[in-house]
């Protein structure tokens, strides 16, 4: 590599040393991450207002979800659709959050956001305390905040719960 390169990227890792030196790094290193997880998901809010607010009983993956919430054991409810609607007839979890929520699919936006931080949380963890290094720690937290692993607990808003399952994989 270049010298102008190798010297940039020491000094980008001298300040990301001084900045992980306190005994808040962990706090700091989730920030970074969950801040550029938000900002590169640019989640489309509105889809979720407009089925809170507009039409209730449509069609989508949250309507098909609200009407599985209703009767969380009866199979016959869901209609046959296109093939992502007919796999959430198996999925369990976020029809039970949704009544346990009372339909408010805000709060399941909210509660995947704060289980995603968890997720973070989790992972710069088990990275630390494999490597025992915190810029590693960073590095690997923030690649794994740039992917759609990462990404999915604050983009996925059209109710297909990614981002439960893979916050589980983690906690197991």
């Amino acid at each position: 590599f270049p010298v102008t390169i190798v010297s940039t990227i020491t000094k980008i890792e001298n300040r990301l040393s001084l900045a992980f030196s306190s005994s808040s790094w962990l706090h700091k290193i989730l920030l970074i991450c969950i801040f550029i997880s938000t900002l590169s998901a640019f989640p489309r809010y509105d889809y979720v207002y407009e089925f809170q607010n507009l039409h209730k009983n449509s069609h989508g993956a949250w309507g098909v979800l609200c009407l599985r919430a209703t009767n969380l054991m009866d199979m016959s409810l869901i209609e046959a659709g296109d093939s992502h609607t007919r796999k959430l007839t198996f999925r369990l979890i976020l029809p039970i959050l949704l009544k346990l929520f009372h339909q408010n699919v805000w709060l399941i936006v909210i509660f995947q956001g704060l289980l995603g931080s968890f997720m973070m949380y989790l992972i710069a963890k088990i990275v630390y305390q494999l490597t025992l290094n915190k810029l590693t720690t960073f590095y690997f937290t923030l690649a794994t905040s740039s992917i759609y692993f990462g990404i999915s607990a604050f983009w996925e808003l059209g109710g297909f719960g990614d981002s439960i399952a893979y916050a589980m994989l983690i906690v197991a």
